[in-house]
Formats: C-alpha cells, sequence, structure tokens
C-alpha cells in the first residue's frame, strides 16, 4: 500500500510534467521579404482562374478592336477590327504560332503562320512560315557591316532547313511585297509584283560561305493600280565568304543587281575585318558601289568607293568610338572627300557623367554636328544637359540646347521631360527661333491599371507648329479580360532630317505635313494552359520567369529612351530564333513565361520603317531568372544617321 501510495502522487507528477510540455515548434512557412512600398506581385495566378495543366503548352490571345479616325481632320471613319495571336509548343511538330489581323474600314489585315523548330530525319531542323512575312536571308549576309543590304516585307511563303551537323542553312520564300500600314488594325498594303528570294550558308570551321539570290517580277513601289512602264523586273545575287576565329573576323561581300529599267548589271563589293582586344575593338575595310545599285529594286548606298577604320573603347569610366572614311565618287573621280564620327564618355563621379561627339563630311556636299553632353544625379532624380551644332549640307544652320530630366517617383513608374529652345538660320539669311517640350510617362496606377503615354510639342517663330500625343490605358478586368484604349494625335509639319552618311540608303520622303488623330478602344481575352512547368524554350521540369521592354526610336543614338523618342509600333521581336511577338502603339513588348537561363533577343530590321534599322543587328542576349522579369530597351537608329 505504502507503495502504491508513492507511485500514485508520483505518476500524476510525471503525467503534469509531461502536459505542461508545448508540443516541438513548427518552423514557419517560407516568405520573401517585402520591400516597404513595394507591389506584391502574384506569381502564379493559377489560384485566381482555373488553369488547365494537361496537354502542350499554350497560350491564346484574342481582340475585338473600335476606332475612330480622323484623316487630315476632314474624312472620319469608325473601323472595326478583330485581332487574334495563338501558339502551341508540341513535342513532334516543332512550335506553332499564328497572328491574325483584320479591319473593316479600309477592309484588309494580315496574317501570319509560323512552324519553327520542327525536327526531321536526317538531323535537319525546319522553319516554314506563311503569310505576311520578311523574305529570309542567311545568318552571314545580317553580320554588322559598313554597307547596309535592304530587307524586304512579302506576303507569301517561306522556309528554312538547318543541319546543324554540316552547318548547312538553306532558305526559299516567294510572295508579293508590301508594307504594313494602319493604326487600329495593322495590315499588308500589297504592291504590285512578286518575289522570290533562295539562298543557302555552309559553315566549316572558322569559314562560312553564303550565296543569295532575289528576283523581282513586274514590281512597283507605288500604292494601288500602275501605269503601263512604272514596274520593272529585278534580280540580285550576294554572295558574302568569312572567316571567324574566337577575336578576329573578315568578311569579303559582292552584290551584283540587274535593272530592267537601266539594262546594265551593277556591282557593289565591300571588305569588312574585325578585331577584339580586351574592352578595345577595331574595324576597317573597303567597298566599291557601281551607280544605280539596288537590291531587287530597293535602293542602296551607290557610286562611292573608299576605305574605312572603326576603333571603339570601352571600361566602367570611360568609353570612345570613332569612325573615319576616305570617299571618292565612281562616276566622278574628281569628287572626293572624307567622312567621320566621333564619341566619348568619362564617368567623372559616381554622379556625373560627361561626353561630347561629331559627325561631319566633305563629300557631296559638306555637313556636319557637333554636341556635348553632361549627366549629374541630384535631389530631384536624374538630368541631362545637351548641346547641339549641326551645319545641314550648306542650307540650315541650327543650334539646339536640350534639358532632359528623369523625375524620381515610385518603383515601377516611369516619369520623364524634356525641353529644348534653338536658333536657325537659313543660306538666305532667315533667322528663326524654335522651341519643343516633351514628356513621357509609365505609371502602373494600380496592379491592374497601367498608363503609358508620350507628349511632344514644337514650335517656330514663324507660327509652324507639330504636336503629337500617343498614349495608352491597359486596364486588367479579370486574370483573363483586359480593356486597352490608345489615343494618338499628330499634327503639324514632320521634318525628317537627312542623314550625313554618304553610305545611308536614300530616302524616297525627306518631309511631310501629317494631320491625324486617332481613337481606339481594345477588348483582350487571354489564355495559357498546358504544363506550366514548361515555358517558352524550356524543359518540362524547369521554372521560368518574364521578359517586356519597349523598341523605340533614338534619334540622338546615346542609347537611352529620352521623353522625345516614341516607341516603335508594329515591330517584330524574336525570342530565341522560335517565337516572335509585335510590339503595342507604345512599342512595347512581353514574353509572358521564358525558360531560365540565358535567351537571345532579336528585332526584325524588316518589319522597321525605312530607315530604321537595329543599332546592332547580333541577338542581344539577356539572363532570365526564376520568377524575375528582365526589362530591356531596345534602341533603334537611322541608318547611317549622324
Amino acid at each position: 500500500m505504502k507503495w502504491r501510495a508513492l507511485a500514485l502522487p508520483l505518476s500524476l507528477g510525471m503525467a503534469g510534467i509531461g502536459a505542461a510540455q508545448p508540443p516541438p515548434a513548427v518552423p514557419p512557412a517560407y516568405q520573401d521579404r517585402v520591400i516597404e512600398g513595394l507591389a506584391s506581385v502574384v506569381e502564379d495566378d493559377a489560384a485566381a482562374i482555373p488553369y488547365n495543366p494537361d496537354g502542350w503548352a499554350r497560350q491564346m490571345r484574342f481582340e475585338t478592336r473600335l476606332g475612330h479616325d480622323a484623316a487630315g481632320f476632314g474624312g472620319r471613319r469608325v473601323t472595326r477590327g478583330v485581332a487574334a495571336s495563338g501558339l502551341v509548343e508540341t513535342p513532334n511538330y516543332g512550335v506553332l504560332s499564328a497572328d491574325v489581323n483584320y479591319a473593316d474600314n479600309p477592309a484588309g489585315g494580315s496574317f501570319t503562320v509560323r512552324q519553327r523548330g520542327l525536327r526531321v530525319d536526317g538531323g535537319w531542323t525546319v522553319n516554314n512560315e506563311l503569310g505576311t512575312i520578311a523574305t529570309p536571308a542567311p545568318a552571314l549576309t545580317r553580320q554588322p557591316s559598313r554597307v547596309f543590304v535592304p530587307g524586304q516585307l512579302i506576303e507569301g511563303v517561306s522556309t528554312e532547313w538547318l543541319h546543324p551537323g554540316s552547318g548547312l542553312q538553306l532558305q526559299a520564300s516567294s510572295g508579293q511585297p508590301g508594307r504594313i500600314d494602319g493604326t487600329v488594325v495593322g495590315r499588308l498594303r500589297r504592291l504590285s509584283g512578286t518575289l522570290n528570294d533562295l539562298s543557302v550558308q555552309r559553315t566549316q570551321g572558322p569559314w562560312a560561305v553564303a550565296a543569295r539570290v532575289e528576283q523581282a517580277n513586274k514590281v512597283s513601289l507605288n500604292d494601288g493600280p500602275t501605269a503601263a512602264g512604272s514596274s520593272f523586273d529585278a534580280e540580285s545575287a550576294q554572295l558574302a565568304v568569312r572567316r571567324q576565329t574566337d577575336d578576329l573576323s573578315l568578311q569579303a561581300n559582292l552584290v551584283s543587281t540587274h535593272l530592267s529599267t537601266l539594262g546594265k548589271t551593277r556591282y557593289g563589293l565591300w571588305l569588312d575585318g574585325d578585331l577584339k582586344d580586351g574592352p578595345r575593338s577595331y574595324s576597317a575595310g573597303g567597298f566599291w558601289l557601281e551607280s544605280d545599285l539596288t537590291w531587287a529594286g530597293q535602293p542602296m548606298a551607290s557610286d562611292t568607293a573608299g576605305v574605312y577604320v572603326r576603333s571603339a573603347w570601352q571600361t566602367r569610366q570611360w568609353s570612345a568610338e570613332g569612325t573615319f572614311d576616305v570617299l571618292r565618287s565612281i562616276s566622278s573621280p574628281s569628287r572626293s572627300g572624307v567622312f567621320g564620327t566621333g564619341s566619348g564618355r568619362w564617368r567623372y563621379s559616381r554622379d556625373v557623367t560627361l561626353g561630347a561627339g561629331f559627325s561631319g563630311r566633305t563629300f557631296n556636299g559638306n555637313a556636319a554636328n557637333v554636341f556635348g553632353n553632361v549627366r549629374w544625379a541630384n535631389a530631384w532624380g536624374n538630368s541631362g544637359l545637351r548641346a547641339d551644332v549641326t551645319h545641314e549640307l550648306a542650307q540650315r544652320n541650327l543650334r539646339v540646347l536640350t534639358l532632359d530630366h528623369d523625375w524620381p517617383v515610385p518603383v515601377g513608374w516611369a516619369l520623364a521631360t524634356s525641353l529644348a529652345v534653338g536658333r536657325a538660320s537659313t543660306r538666305e539669311g532667315g533667322v528663326q527661333t524654335l522651341s519643343a517640350a516633351a514628356a513621357a510617362l509609365n505609371a502602373p496606377v494600380t496592379s491592374s491599371l497601367v498608363l503609358r503615354g508620350n507628349l511632344t510639342a514644337e514650335r517656330t517663330e514663324t507660327g509652324d507648329t507639330r504636336t503629337g500625343i500617343n498614349t495608352g490605358l491597359s486596364w486588367r478586368l479579370t486574370p483573363r479580360w483586359t480593356l486597352d484604349g490608345t489615343y494618338n494625335l499628330t499634327r503639324g509639319r514632320s521634318r525628317l532630317n537627312p542623314s550625313i552618311d554618304p553610305l545611308a540608303a536614300p530616302l524616297p520622303i525627306a518631309s511631310a505635313t501629317t494631320n491625324s488623330r486617332t481613337l481606339f478602344v481594345v477588348l483582350r481575352w487571354e489564355e495559357r494552359a498546358g504544363s506550366r512547368s514548361a515555358p517558352l524554350g524550356g524543359r518540362p521540369e524547369d521554372g521560368g520567369g518574364r521578359v517586356e521592354g519597349v523598341v523605340y526610336l533614338d534619334h540622338n543614338r546615346n542609347g537611352t529612351q529620352e521623353a522625345s523618342e516614341l516607341g516603335a509600333a508594329g515591330v517584330t521581336v524574336m525570342l530565341d530564333g522560335r517565337y516572335t511577338v509585335r510590339t503595342d502603339a507604345q512599342g512595347y513588348f512581353e514574353f509572358p513565361l521564358v525558360a531560365t537561363g540565358e535567351r537571345r533577343i532579336e528585332v526584325l530590321n524588316e518589319t522597321l520603317p525605312l530607315p530604321w534599322v537595329a543599332s546592332t543587328q547580333a541577338p542581344r542576349n539577356v539572363q532570365i531568372r526564376l520568377r524575375d522579369t528582365a526589362r530591356l530597351t531596345i534602341p533603334v537608329v537611322r541608318q547611317g544617321a549622324d
């Protein structure tokens, strides 16, 4: 009994001790650290909308568009249109994608169907396209060069066969030439005639050879029906040979064109050599371009022979680049001259950067431009002051002082302004002052509402004015539905300054008076389905991120989008050579789900308005991180501009 009496309280005490002990602590669930003032991001909207994970990875988009267009503020019209796009990534048939646009006023549209990355027997990979496409060109002919060969849009079909094992690339296309126009819905304005293109490239070790032939039949660059005798036939051929090592590349190009309206074959020959030495790079070469040289009827630089040297040097604190050409006319050997450019940047301190540059020529008329700029960080943001002095072919002297400023705004926002004053004097002795102002805004007002826009205004002492407004509002109603509104206004005389580069292709139009006003509304439905863990360019087990950016017209070639520099609308952007999107009215584009790792982004020059080209023709590499957004600004410049 005694032992039982002692055991009972002891057992009760031990039970009490056990009951008093708390259960083992469970570690809290992982949460990302939150930065104060930064809106939360929904990484996976599967909880917001039902998602179908079955089947092939795919995404679809459908848009209805309603627009009001006042051309010249006289004739007004209401345009209704639809647009649809979709993408399916299959295990056996490559990536299938399509873009379709149609408008009822004026009636017409465009469509493109693509099949990329199709694997066939023998180690070949095939890319096929149908509809509104760019004529293909071998990779060798798209290398950066002192001489530019233009591309062309067609409505037709193209195919490309790649054999990595043997280094073969075969391409062919055929169709009707045209160009994209229209604001509410981009459509192909077809031109008369047909274009046929055939090319081949072979790479073996450090050597590569490419040959391309393009044939134009009854082609006219005029709109609508053409008068008898206004069309032409042309045959053009290009041969390129390149030797590439780690630091040195040498390439020779030969072009021949026979144009029916001239009756004589024209030739062009140019050589390019590039050497990389750490932070320094050097280029040199020569060119011989006969008179009236074209590519299948499209203008090229011509009646010029010469040599050039180019160098660039870049460190964290310094950067400098320059080009120097010695030129002479082939038809008039006594007419000769030089062309030179140079620019430099010095990062004086963490907050201050200084820069200066010049360009000029003494060939087919004198022309020159000199500039100096300074950028500095301050309590109000980031400011830039630039002074330009331009001498245009003995016709006008122009002095302009521009102040740009990026304002401090919340994370994710962007606000930039620009003010300019100047003084112009003409050969006849007239003098007038001018002023200009611009503003650019990117405002994610809420997590579902984004406002973007540009405003420009110019005025001269004589009363000439130019006004431009390009604004867009995007409202995400639900995870699948989005409502966009866009307003465009252009009023006044727009003058495109001619390039002073003698190798720049001639422009058909130097100035234009434009009065247009367009308002359109877009209702968009989007859907993504298939395996969520199969992002673009990845494997089923890979994670993904997002790519978004803007393609913009870089007038001053400084690589920074300023308030007065608009986005390039309707431009095709390609990811890894397989996936394509088009920029919107403000030049924005996005790839919503992209595999992690290094990816290639490329702008197709053929979809840019002439004479604009990507500042570098090589694809841009971008690093994609898991659940992160990579943002790009891609400048395009006037080919051969000062």
